[in-house]
């Protein structure tokens, strides 16, 4: 089996996926992880409840992508399943830009929901 270094990635991506979909699990019981905020600006936080509301669905959106982008990476770059290489080529990029995007949305109203809710 050839293991290269964008199979490694793939697989990180994929557990980054589980463990952001967890976290969002969390933070819809109104429970704010530290690997999304600082716990001295969790202490600091006026309404952990709206900021709880506010980043649940970019952590779901993000959770999301990342799990697709995995799973997707997984089945397609360990061979479980044989696809034409444009058709691959095509779908790769397409979810590394979903995943960008979706990476960029939580960063963005992560920060300005801390900003909002903390300070």
């Amino acid at each position: 089996m050839n293991f290269d270094i964008m199979k490694i990635f793939d697989i990180i991506i994929l557990v980054l996926g589980v463990y952001i979909a967890y976290c969002a699990v969390r933070v819809k019981g109104g429970n704010i992880p530290t690997t999304f905020v600082a716990p001295e600006d969790v202490r600091k936080c006026k309404d952990k409840e709206g900021l709880c509301k506010a980043i649940f669905i970019p952590a779901c959106v993000f959770g999301a992508v990342s799990l697709i982008y995995g799973v997707y990476s997984f089945i397609f770059d360990f061979g479980i399943i044989e696809a034409g290489s444009d058709i691959t080529s095509i779908l790769n990029a397409v979810l590394i830009l979903l995943f960008v995007i979706g990476w960029v949305y939580f960063s963005y109203v992560l920060r300005k929901s801390v900003a909002k809710f903390c300070m």
